[in-house]
């Protein structure tokens, strides 16, 4: 867009939370926040001085369930714990170029599944679900879904349930965020919902061994591949 803008000469206006101190946001707010410049406004600020709209209640359930991740959706902060998560040869090295995006449920795997719920109601926080295995010594993730804006939380949560059942999965972990109505919700979908016993940071804490000892086995999903590293841009044929 940037040479672009060079003939045009428009304007450039981007809205994101701070999260890693990489790319084209932090680079911006590096140079340029608090700073006079006839060019460049970098604003910065917390959700409900943006959005009063959103719940108090809420945003201090999200705060009570992970700190650190709640100091970047919710308070505009960048964050520290996850500033140099994963590298990218770190990424590439534990993608499998070539294999489906989804594996098929073999016999005799016993397979696992982590799910991150939302609420489906439109500001682009995703409910994804994950199924995996460990064979030998490493751990394979073999399905990766998620639900983007505004759905039916429900609906979404029996569609997983049955692609659960189909890797014989009858207990889905998850995090903390509301946990009332998540667990409810697996419950009435026919499956055991448990808390993880460790917050989102902790457990990108507990999985960066893994991908430094090369033991992570990925499909090559765009999506996934970004989230993990914001810079890793791959084509794809």
């Amino acid at each position: 867009m940037l040479p672009a803008l060079l003939t045009t000469k428009g304007m450039l206006v981007g809205i994101s939370t701070g999260y890693r101190r990489v790319g084209l946001l932090w680079q911006k707010h590096r140079d340029h926040f608090g700073h006079d410049d006839a060019g460049t406004l970098v604003v910065q600020g917390a959700t409900q001085q943006f959005n009063g709209t959103v719940d108090e209640a809420e945003i201090a359930a999200q705060v009570a369930a992970d700190p650190a991740a709640a100091r970047s959706e919710w308070f505009g902060q960048f964050r520290d714990d996850l500033s140099t998560y994963l590298s990218d040869d770190l990424i590439d090295a534990a993608i499998e170029p070539g294999r489906p995006l989804e594996l098929s449920p073999q016999k005799g795997v016993a397979y696992r599944a982590f799910t991150d719920a939302a609420a489906g109601v439109g500001r682009g926080d995703a409910y994804t679900i994950s199924l995996g295995h460990q064979q030998d010594d490493k751990f394979v993730v073999d399905v990766v879904r998620a639900v983007v804006g505004k759905f039916n939380p429900s609906e979404v949560t029996k569609q997983y349930a049955q692609l659960c059942r189909e890797y014989h999965v009858h207990r889905v972990v998850g995090d903390n965020w509301a946990p009332g109505w998540v667990a409810q919700a697996w419950t009435d979908a026919g499956l055991e919902y448990q808390k993880s016993s460790l917050s989102k940071s902790q457990i990108y804490l507990e999985v960066l061994p893994l991908f430094a000892r090369n033991v992570v086995r990925l499909p090559d999903h765009s999506k996934l591949i970004r989230e993990l590293g914001t810079k890793h841009a791959r084509r794809r044929p």
